[in-house]
């Protein structure tokens, strides 16, 4: 599913419907943590350990994961829209192993579903040192323009998906091709032919990469709920 986004600044602000917890992430006794969340099931004993099967699949793109992306955009006079489509793989084997290194720190079970937070204590992470709230007042690094010493970052946006689940993945995924855009020495680019009738510049990039590390250290969505944020970062 391909949806246009708009390249202009939204308000910011914590995920109203998840726990304080879920939305600013970063390792603790030098391990990574992970944010899962599974929607309400029938049977909601269900809920958790497809929590930590989810997380054990981000646990598996923080030791590798493969990207392959064309990022769309449309150039109009005041304002640029955007749209990815991405195929990412990870080693599916690994999660299933990783499974029994996962600690569940934090957990948490409302109207909408399971949160969980859970730290891989077979992994090292060196503390990005990040605070989210000391790049501005309140949650202005998703609007980028920020550092965090050895490691690169990119801020991912999408709309809002019907489940909370997959509008953090959108963001994910979109941080994941930004930062692949950075790493990538074949980053293929052109420009398109609007057809009849369209207004703007279309054109497009291509990257492939392979990222080492690649972990979300912040997420949050626009005051209205309109759009999903996700900060992520890899090692230099």
């Amino acid at each position: 599913m391909m949806v246009w986004l708009f390249g202009a600044a939204t308000p910011f602000s914590v995920m109203a419907s998840a726990p304080d917890w879920a939305w600013t992430l970063g390792p603790k006794d030098g391990h990574p943590r992970f944010l899962a969340f599974c929607p309400r099931l029938l049977n909601r004993e269900r809920e958790r350990p497809e929590c930590i099967c989810r997380a054990s699949e981000q646990a598996s793109k923080y030791a590798d994961v493969r990207i392959r992306a064309k990022k769309y955009y449309r150039k109009r006079a005041l304002f640029t829209q955007y749209m990815n489509r991405a195929t990412v793989e990870f080693d599916e084997d690994l999660a299933v192993e990783l499974l029994q290194n996962l600690a569940v720190e934090r957990e948490y079970r409302d109207e909408e579903g399971t949160y969980i937070l859970a730290r891989l204590t077979s992994a090292d992470m060196k503390d990005p040192a990040f605070d989210a709230y000391a790049v501005g007042d309140g949650f202005e690094w998703a609007e980028g323009g920020f550092e965090i010493p050895g490691y690169r970052t990119a801020v991912g946006v999408a709309k809002r998906r019907r489940l909370f689940s997959d509008s953090i993945e959108s963001a994910d995924r979109d941080a994941l091709v930004r930062l692949a855009m950075q790493i990538s020495s074949k980053v293929e680019s052109g420009l398109l032919d609007a057809g009849k009738g369209m207004q703007g510049m279309f054109g497009y990039e291509a990257v492939e990469a392979r990222i080492s590390g690649f972990y979300v250290l912040a997420r949050g969505r626009s005051d209205d709920g309109r759009y999903y944020y996700s900060l992520a970062v890899c090692q230099r």
